[in-house]
């Protein structure tokens, strides 16, 4: 049974390329081999990023910025102006551009936040002081876990070699998420991001209040992990 199985399994093989030769001489686009359907493909690749050139997608940095930036020159308002700053300074974040984010949030504080009356800052300066301290928070990580990696960087809780050397992007962090969290004690996201700060400065958790303290019990496993060691560096 096995053999008049497999012959079988041959004569129905052989039939199947005999009829794909078939067709390739009745049809001969059918055996077409050319790049044809690759060329297609490369024109369509690349009018969908002429299409995103000309009309940038939300998370294109940099094409975004080419917009924003020369229609605040061109804006006089200030709530429009500020709400180009803004966005300005969110997609320098985005881009990797930290610097200009930080200067861009201190451009917002100086022509926007020192011209409001006083009762209407509450409304306005958390977003930009989340945004800079955000800005202030990844140059930290540009500073150290970048350009000075190690086995320890970028593990959680931070510890060890992975806690910063140096040390300006992660202070100015904390000092501005202190200042947030005056105006909102329950903004979780700014408590967590504190929290974060405090331990790439080994100041966590004895040296933060507990006001704003994430108990170490919350950051336990129900069980143990062993710590895996970056064996390449």
């Amino acid at each position: 049974m096995g053999k008049n199985k497999s012959r079988s399994f041959l004569r129905e093989l052989k039939f199947f390329f005999l009829f794909i030769n078939f067709l390739a001489w009745c049809f001969p686009a059918f055996g077409d081999t050319s790049l044809d359907g690759t060329d297609d493909m490369i024109r369509e690749l690349t009018d969908i990023q002429k299409g995103f050139e000309t009309n940038p997608h939300g998370y294109l940095a940099e094409q975004q910025l080419a917009i924003l930036i020369p229609k605040l020159k061109e804006t006089t308002s200030i709530p429009q102006r500020f709400e180009l700053m803004t966005r300005i300074l969110a997609f320098h974040i985005r881009g990797n551009q930290n610097e200009e984010a930080v200067a861009m949030a201190e451009r917002i504080e100086k022509e926007i936040l020192s011209l409001l009356p006083r009762e209407l800052l509450p409304q306005v300066e958390p977003t930009v002081l989340r945004l800079k301290a955000l800005a202030w928070l990844r140059l930290g990580e540009q500073d150290n876990c970048l350009l000075a990696h190690n086995p320890d960087s970028c593990l959680f809780p931070i510890k060890g070699q992975g806690i910063h050397q140096l040390e300006r992007g992660s202070l100015k962090a904390m000092e501005l998420y202190e200042k947030i969290l005056k105006y909102d004690r329950s903004d979780y996201q700014s408590i967590w991001l504190y929290n974060v700060a405090a331990m790439t400065l080994g100041k966590y958790p004895d040296e933060i209040s507990l006001l704003h303290q994430i108990p170490e019990s919350f950051l336990k496993s129900d069980y143990e992990i062993p710590s895996f060691p970056n064996v390449s560096l």
